[in-house]
C-alpha cells in the first residue's frame, strides 16, 4: 500500500524522516542528561495493565476510577533518590501553564505524573520525587532563516526546535540531572541557568507548587466525577482571552453551538497572571507553601 502511488510513497519518505530526526533528538538528549526510559506505553487500569486504576471517592460513595496510558516515564538516581519524569508524545506543538492545570484545560500530563509518583515503589522499588512532566513533539523541522548555515549549525538548528515544554521542577539536582551541559539557556529543556547559577524559565515550578497543583488538580477530577453523577452535560465551552474550545471541535455539528442563539453562550474564564493563580490554587485548598 506504501508504494502504490506517488503520494503514499511521499507519505513513507516524511514518516521515515520524521522517526529519524525525532529518535536523534532523543539519543542527543540523553547524552546530556542522566534521565533513562523505564517504561513505555505504561497502562494504568486497563486489562492486563501494569498499573492499578486511581480510585477517587465522590461525596455519595460512588468510586470513579481513572485509566490511561502514559507514553514514558523516565527516572534518574542520585544520591540514593529516585527522580521521576513523564514525557508525552505529540504531533504539535504543546505548553503547559498553571493557569491551563488551575481552570482543567490541560489536566492529563500531570496526572500521569501522580500516577506514576503514586505507585512508584511499583516501578522503582522505592518511592520517587517529581523531576518534570513535558511534552516531546515528533516532527521533521522546517527551519525559516535569514540565510544559509553550515551543515553543523543547521543540525543544531534543528535539535532546538525538539526543547521539551511543560513542567520542570525548580531543583539544582533536578536540572543537572536533565541536562549537564547547560551553560546559560537550556537547549533541550525550558530553563535558563545565570552566571550566579539561578534557574528561570516558564516551566519552572517549585515542589510545593507542584504538590499544590497536584492536589488541586486530584479536586479538579473529582468534582468532575460529581457534574457527570448528577448528569449535568450544558453546552457551555470556554472561551479564555481568545481561546476556545470550539476552535478545533469535532462535535461543533453536533452540540450546534451558535453564539448568535441567545441560549449559546461561553463560560468565560478570567485570564490571570502566574502569582495569581497561585494564589488561587491556594485559596481552593491546595497544599504546601508556594
Amino acid at each position: 500500500i506504501l508504494a502504490s502511488s506517488a503520494r503514499h510513497k511521499y507519505l513513507t519518505e516524511r514518516l521515515q524522516r520524521v522517526v529519524e530526526r525525532s529518535a536523534r533528538a532523543m539519543g542527543e538528549h540523553a547524552k546530556r542528561g542522566k534521565f533513562r526510559p523505564v517504561a513505555v506505553e505504561l497502562a494504568f487500569g486497563q486489562d492486563g495493565a501494569s498499573l492499578p486504576a486511581v480510585k477517587i471517592t465522590l461525596q455519595d460513595g460512588t468510586e470513579m476510577e481513572l485509566s490511561g496510558r502514559i507514553d514514558r516515564v523516565d527516572a534518574a538516581t542520585a544520591e540514593e533518590k529516585v527522580y521521576a519524569m513523564v514525557v508525552d508524545y505529540k504531533s504539535g506543538a504543546n505548553k503547559l501553564t498553571p493557569l491551563e492545570v488551575y481552570y482543567g484545560l490541560k489536566t492529563q500530563l500531570l496526572t500521569y505524573l501522580d500516577v506514576v509518583l503514586r505507585y512508584a515503589p511499583q516501578l522503582f522499588n522505592q518511592a520517587a520525587r517529581p523531576a518534570a512532566a513535558v511534552y516531546f513533539r515528533v516532527q521533521d523541522p522546517v527551519l525559516t532563516l535569514p540565510g544559509p548555515l553550515a551543515p553543523a549549525e543547521a543540525e543544531a538548528e534543528s535539535q532546538r526546535k525538539f526543547r521539551l515544554e511543560g513542567m520542570v521542577v525548580a531543583d539544582q539536582t533536578v536540572v543537572s540531572l536533565l541536562d549537564n551541559t547547560i551553560a546559560d539557556r537550556s537547549e533541550i529543556i525550558p530553563v535558563k541557568l545565570s552566571a550566579k547559577g539561578e534557574l528561570s524559565g516558564s516551566g519552572l515550578w517549585t515542589e510545593a507548587q507542584l504538590e499544590s497543583m497536584l492536589c488541586h488538580l486530584r479536586q479538579s477530577l473529582a468534582e468532575a466525577g460529581e457534574e457527570i453523577m448528577a448528569g449535568r452535560a450544558a453546552v457551555a465551552p470556554f472561551r479564555l482571552d481568545k481561546d476556545t474550545a470550539c476552535t478545533y471541535c469535532e462535535f461543533l455539528p453536533v452540540c450546534q453551538f451558535d453564539t448568535l442563539h441567545p441560549d449559546s453562550q461561553y463560560r468565560r474564564l478570567e485570564k490571570h497572571d502566574e502569582a495569581t493563580v497561585w494564589n488561587l490554587v491556594c485559596e481552593k485548598g491546595g497544599s504546601g507553601n508556594v
